[in-house]
C-alpha cells in the first residue's frame, strides 16, 4: 500500500498528479472526486502538453445542475496519481468553473476504480493499493 499526502482547499481533497503526452508532461492539482465517473482535466492543461480538440476521440457533454457543458474525450499515454501510473488512459476535457481556478481537474472513478483506497482525513493522506 502506498501513502500519498493531500492538501485541502475549500474542504476539497487535492492530490498531486502528472499527465503525459507523446512529447511533454505536466504536474497537476486534481480534486479527488468519488462522485465523478470520469477523470477530467481542463482544456488549457492538455493544450499545454500539445493536445487539442483535433486529437479528440469524441465530443461529450456533462450535465450540471445549471447547464450542459461541452467537451471531449482524449486518450493520453499516462496519468499518475496516488503513487501509481495508469497507462493508455482516457480523460475527459472540460472547462471547470472559474471559482475552481486552483485545481487542474478531477481525479474520478475512471482512475480510482483500479485501486482500493482509504482516506485518512485527520492524518492528511490516502492509502492506495491496486485492486485485484
Amino acid at each position: 500500500m502506498r501513502a500519498t499526502q493531500f492538501q485541502r482547499s475549500r474542504g476539497i481533497i487535492i492530490v498531486g498528479a502528472t499527465i503525459w503526452s507523446r512529447h511533454a508532461r505536466a504536474d497537476l492539482r486534481l480534486a479527488l472526486d468519488t462522485g465523478s465517473a470520469s477523470t477530467i482535466v481542463r482544456p488549457e492543461v492538455v493544450e499545454g502538453i500539445g493536445y487539442g480538440f483535433e486529437d479528440a476521440i469524441r465530443q461529450t457533454t456533462i450535465e450540471s445542475t445549471n447547464e450542459v457543458e461541452h467537451g471531449y474525450t482524449l486518450r493520453i499515454p499516462a496519468l499518475s496519481a496516488l503513487g501509481y501510473r495508469w497507462r493508455d488512459m482516457i480523460v475527459h476535457v472540460f472547462a471547470l468553473p472559474p471559482s475552481w481556478d486552483d485545481i487542474d481537474g478531477l481525479l474520478g472513478l475512471s482512475f480510482l476504480d483500479a485501486f482500493n483506497y482509504e482516506i485518512r482525513s485527520k492524518e492528511g493522506h490516502i492509502l492506495a493499493e491496486r485492486a485485484r
